[in-house]
């Protein structure tokens, strides 16, 4: 696949939609070497003592599927407001050993364990109206051996952590390409933060041992 001239002028169109419809992205920098993204965080995966949507930021929320309590390293109880406080920005760029990948995260869970994930769908992108949610692939970041992934955040709750995905097979399921962003495929960064302070290698463990968090959608359309 043909990558972007760093010679040719490129005309850049980039369509920044969220996972949620209400959301807006700011997008930082565009150029022909790639972009950078702030951080979309995701509430779909997690759900208040009454089993709903969270709404109370004092309110301590679940994971969705086995309503497991969400937990920090010290014990808390970790509320909704603290859950949705995290902000953050990603860079990416195209090499000619894969797609690079620069993230930083702020508010994060003190101390905790996190890995990333490689998230590949159809286009329009990741939509719950589609089976599987329009998914096509789905594998750790970086390496994809799930050792380079994972990353602790500080105990102020800050990370800073930079991946290289080659081309090839993800370790789930599915195929990234050599250069993620100007694929017709919609690719994610997925950021997990692990309940139980483990990680699980390729796969994201033992379902409600880990929860969604944040993402970042990363992929240009090129006129």
């Amino acid at each position: 696949m043909k990558r972007p001239s760093l010679i040719t002028p490129l005309l850049i169109l980039v369509s920044l939609l969220c996972l949620l419809p209400a959301c807006v992205t700011d997008l930082e920098e565009v150029s022909p070497l790639g972009f950078s993204q702030k951080m979309t965080v995701l509430p779909f995966f997690v759900k208040d003592e009454s089993g709903n949507q969270p709404l109370d930021s004092q309110g301590k929320i679940y994971t969705k599927h086995n309503e497991n309590p969400i937990t920090a390293p010290n014990g808390d109880h970790i509320k909704w407001g603290e859950f949705m406080s995290i902000s953050g920005n990603a860079h990416a760029n195209c090499t000619e050993n894969g797609t690079l990948i620069d993230l930083t995260a702020y508010g994060l869970v003190p101390n905790g364990i996190y890995s990333l994930w490689n998230v590949i769908a159809n286009a329009p992108g990741i939509d719950a109206g589609y089976e599987g949610y329009n998914i096509i692939g789905k594998g750790a970041a970086g390496r994809g051996d799930g050792l380079d992934n994972v990353f602790t955040a500080s105990p102020e709750g800050k990370a800073q952590i930079t991946l290289l995905s080659p081309s090839g097979s993800l370790s789930m399921f599915g195929e990234i390409e050599d250069c993620a962003l100007t694929t017709p495929s919609v690719w994610y960064v997925v950021g997990c933060y692990h309940i139980d302070g483990k990680t699980y290698g390729k796969t994201q463990g033992p379902v409600g041992q880990s929860v969604e968090q944040f993402a970042f959608k990363l992929t240009e359309q090129n006129l």
